[in-house]
């Protein structure tokens, strides 16, 4: 996924960049051993550790393959594309987005359209 950092918070564990992309407006945690750079460009890949049964999320009828800041959060409003044997889930956020999150306990179907509310501690964003 393309971002373009805009805002960079410092932390004890990782600094926390705020971003814009085509999918709209974000934030989550970065990982890498070089510091991000405001106002830069990156291709990244996002990462959620946590599985469905951890997550607070939503069914919708709506699809929107967007990302956008609530309060103190991160929204992801996607379509799950693609469910594995080994309950691994693709969750497509936007068309150069593809988000890998296991199952856990929950069970859902191909095309179903999720909104998943994330701190930005969950979101984890490391640059390609």
């Amino acid at each position: 996924m393309k971002i373009k950092i805009n805002t960079i918070k410092n932390t004890q564990t990782a600094p926390v960049v705020f971003f814009n992309c085509l999918a709209g407006q974000g934030a989550g945690l970065w990982i890498a051993s070089e510091p991000p750079v405001l106002n830069r460009e990156y291709s990244v890949e996002i990462d959620i550790e946590k599985t469905f049964t951890e997550l607070d999320y939503d069914l919708s009828d709506l699809l929107e393959n967007k990302i956008y800041l609530v309060d103190d959060s991160v929204r992801f409003s996607g379509i799950i594309e693609d469910i594995e044997n080994d309950g691994m889930c693709y969750f497509r956020l936007a068309s150069d987005c593809l988000i890998m999150i296991e199952l856990g306990q929950e069970e859902f179907k191909i095309g179903q359209i999720l909104k998943i509310t994330l701190n930005y501690d969950d979101i984890k964003i490391t640059p390609q």
